[in-house]
């Protein structure tokens, strides 16, 4: 199990502090060409992490320079850790090189949009999670910078709204945020990610 650590700002009430959850299931998925059925674009967001691409688990796109898939969150999102699971069966170098993409751009699949990880390998079946530190954006975006086959079965998006950023109240506070996350760390077979806000301390200031 991975545990990050986060320090939260000063001046924020406890009510204040916004959860995060899984909010890929409930975007809109789309993806840069179809391999096969175009009903397999929603599989990395149906919630499992169940691999295998011959079983409708996973999208998978044609070979093509800079194939993408993406998800539209709907709004602009704090988010704060992304994870995705690689192919069980088979070929599970071809995300060798994915950058994972985060910002309000949809032009091209928003492969343009800043980056918030790259995938340097991953194993069959294997879920690595990526630490994107609050970047905003409406669209999170995974893509292969070459010409490639892009499958991905699973993606989850920890995030909250960020309309909900800087409503501050009253009785300041700092806090801590623990959540089973990490820059680029893998994480074990069927592990689905969950986040906890801990409040540590009241500071009143003089």
């Amino acid at each position: 199990m991975l545990w990050a650590v986060l320090k939260g700002e000063p001046g924020r009430c406890a009510g204040d502090i916004p959860m995060t959850k899984n909010v890929a299931p409930q975007g809109i998925p789309s993806q840069s060409s179809y391999f096969g059925s175009k009903l397999e674009v929603r599989a990395p967001i149906d919630g499992s992490l169940r691999s295998n691409y011959m079983a409708g688990e996973c999208a998978h796109t044609k070979k093509e320079m800079n194939p993408w898939w993406r998800v539209d969150l709907k709004s602009k999102m704090v988010i704060q850790s992304v994870a995705i699971t690689n192919r069980l069966e088979c070929c599970r170098e071809r995300i060798n090189g994915a950058e994972l993409r985060v910002g309000d751009s949809k032009e091209n699949g928003g492969i343009g949009n800043p980056r918030c990880g790259v995938v340097n390998r991953m194993n069959y079946g294997e879920t690595l999670s990526f630490d994107c530190k609050g970047m905003e954006g409406q669209y999170v975006t995974i893509t292969l910078p070459n010409r490639e086959y892009l499958t991905l079965c699973e993606m989850q998006v920890f995030a909250y709204p960020a309309e909900t950023q800087g409503n501050s109240s009253t009785s300041p506070i700092n806090y801590t945020r623990s959540a089973q996350l990490g820059g680029g760390h893998s994480l074990h077979q069927g592990q689905i990610l969950k986040e906890v806000w801990k409040l540590t301390k009241i500071s009143v200031p003089n």
